[in-house]
């Protein structure tokens, strides 16, 4: 089966199906310098590059034409200690795996130190006074990024209201009809209430337009779904599809004050898609 497996991957790779895999290290052959890799159950002879993997290491098989080599796949440099036994740390490492890694003789540790560990001499190198810049367990201190939160939000309903009645699902706005989408209550209920959005966009996916000189006055709603002709409120104007910016309405959709939005009648003739295919908000927010 081993056989069939490697004779396989191969295949795959003599066919451009496979570039790199992700393999165990299993054995050594020192004299040849070549480690046997199991990927996926077919072992491997190959060559390494870089610190020779360990027996049980994660290793990265890189194929050149034909021929693998692999390259250890080593976790994050610095860890918390979680306990001491006979000269060996157990550490949660910044990457959330746990190593068991011996350290210096004479070495003070304790649970709670952070330490810092060399993983191809599987030790406990010392530990760290202070958080290098950029670590990940402690951010440093700077400018907050602008954005904490961000999310697509799909319409689940679309249509045009027309001579007392809904008529299709197209998004059509003309001197006699209105257009809009409904998003339900996720906007609202998804993005936290003393945030403050700082990217909101609509996505448009114009099927025809009629007037292409006269812009469409897109605005918002106040139904979660679908009832009577809905009142649209605001006027950003559009000409065409595409990426809309509405942050001006962001507010209204975050609060629910507002759950969708249209386009007003008697403004241009013309045809976006359906909310299967148009209509969804990407929105940014920071706290």
């Amino acid at each position: 089966m081993q056989g069939e497996q490697a004779a396989q991957v191969d295949a795959d790779v003599r066919a451009g199906l496979i570039d790199s895999l992700q393999g165990i290290c299993v054995d050594y052959d020192w004299p040849g310098r070549l480690v046997k890799v199991n990927i996926g159950g077919a072992v491997q002879v190959m060559p390494w590059v870089g610190p020779a993997p360990w027996r049980g290491d994660t290793v990265r098989v890189i194929y050149a034409g034909q021929k693998p080599f692999c390259k250890a796949v080593y976790g994050s440099a610095l860890g918390t200690v979680q306990s001491i036994t006979a000269n060996v740390a157990t550490v949660l490492g910044d990457d959330g795996r746990t190593y068991r890694y011996p350290f210096r003789s004479g070495d003070t540790l304790s649970n709670g130190f952070r330490v810092a560990m060399d993983h191809a001499l599987h030790m406990v190198v010392h530990r760290i006074s202070a958080e290098p810049p950029a670590s990940a367990y402690d951010t440093p201190a700077g400018p907050a990024g602008p954005t904490v939160g961000a999310a697509v939000f799909r319409p689940i309903d679309s249509g045009n209201f027309s001579n007392g009645s809904f008529t299709t699902q197209f998004a059509e706005v003309s001197s006699s009809r209105t257009a809009a989408y409904w998003y339900g209550t996720q906007i609202r209920d998804t993005i936290p209430a003393g945030s403050t959005v700082t990217v909101a966009r609509l996505s448009l996916s114009e099927l025809w337009d009629q007037l292409p000189g006269v812009a469409s006055r897109l605005g918002t709603h106040t139904q979660p779904s679908r009832g009577g002709e809905p009142a649209i409120s605001g006027a950003i104007n559009v000409t065409g599809g595409g990426d809309i910016d509405i942050l001006a309405y962001a507010a209204a959709l975050k609060s629910g004050t507002a759950f969708g939005v249209g386009f007003a009648k008697n403004f241009g003739w013309r045809r976006f898609d359906t909310f299967a295919l148009s209509g969804s908000i990407y929105m940014e927010w920071s706290l």
